[in-house]
């Protein structure tokens, strides 16, 4: 009896472990258990957990001293001018929300945005969903560029998300191609959720005030965050704010302001720029033949297949397992 006890108290717990839990399954991310250059023994089983509230393990969760080791080498090699994909894994989705894809060519000390998702970033029905992005073709080259995903989820605690993968980025023909912005003016990563004074909204998708000129607008109710939160760019022509002032056809204000004319973007690719278990163009196509058996490995994602819907599922969930060991602890 007391063995079956300690069995559902760690089902409970394992549970409650994975609930919110979604990764950047491609590329890998540093100190992913699926990382062909990780220690084993280094591995993170926090890759799928929110930043700290407090900030931190901002950026990267901590794992940017990797950087320049054995760990630390490039997992895909993109050109600049060129296309790819990100995979994002896992069975917790909180009604999706909304991401970004960022790079950052000085070592985390910025994230530059290349590619900003609103709404439906992860897919709302979990598993693997692909995005789509463009490495810009004026991005600097680097034989160690760090490439994030970034994520506020729409249902539960209001929290950021973030996975680092280094790449190695070259130089192309396209090189001198027009941009619809030059890179070193696009915005840097929207943060909100780890002690900045700025908060997403709960069940709700994140609308960001400086996408950059690439976004993917899956949701025209987004609503913005709100408190102090950094909404300067070159994209909008904006100088930044926070929540006290107003923005009126840029991002000259804050969050209490109205929504910059700026944003007022057709979606480029929409729902129709995610597939189910796609991988990136130049490398593998959702990661290991583990991802796709039903065998639940901690601390990384819950197997295709499972998919635990909203936040009411998963609180009847756990409250369904309280109540069976309650009921075993009554008859013991």
């Amino acid at each position: 009896m007391t063995k079956m006890l300690l069995q559902l108290a760690s089902l409970i717990l394992l549970w409650g472990s994975v609930a919110a839990h979604m990764l950047m399954s491609y590329p890998p991310s540093l100190r992913y258990v699926h990382n062909p250059h990780t220690d084993p023994g280094n591995a993170d089983s926090s890759l799928t957990s929110p930043l700290s509230p407090s900030g931190s393990d901002f950026p990267c969760h901590g794992s940017l001293h990797l950087l320049g080791t054995a760990e630390g080498a490039p997992v895909a090699s993109w050109a600049a001018g060129a296309s790819y994909n990100f995979t994002i894994s896992g069975g917790a989705p909180h009604n999706g929300g909304s991401c970004q894809a960022s790079f950052s060519f000085d070592g985390g000390k910025t994230f530059t945005v290349v590619h900003s998702y609103v709404g439906n970033c992860p897919s709302p029905a979990g598993g693997d969903s692909s995005f789509p992005f463009r490495v810009p073709a004026d991005a600097p080259a680097s034989d160690a560029a760090v490439f994030a995903w970034t994520w506020f989820n729409n249902l539960g605690n209001r929290e950021m998300y973030m996975n680092c993968a280094v790449v190695k980025v070259s130089s192309s023909s396209s090189r001198g191609a027009s941009e619809p912005l030059p890179f070193a003016s696009r915005p840097k990563i929207f943060e909100a959720n780890i002690g900045n004074g700025c908060t997403t909204q709960d069940s709700a998708n994140l609308l960001f005030l400086s996408p950059g000129p690439d976004v993917d607008v899956n949701d025209q109710h987004a609503v913005p965050a709100t408190g102090t939160c950094e909404t300067a760019t070159a994209s909008s022509g904006g100088a930044g704010g926070d929540n006290s002032g107003e923005s009126s056809g840029s991002s000259t204000g804050g969050n209490s302001g109205a929504t910059p004319t700026a944003l007022a973007v057709e979606p480029t690719n929409g729902v129709a720029g995610m597939s189910a278990g796609g991988g990136g163009d130049s490398g593998p196509t959702g990661g290991t033949d583990d991802e796709n058996s039903t065998e639940y490995i901690p601390g990384n994602f819950f197997p295709q297949g499972y998919s635990l819907g909203s936040r009411a599922v998963e609180t009847a969930a756990v409250a369904l397992a309280v109540a069976v060991l309650v009921d075993f602890v009554l008859l013991a």
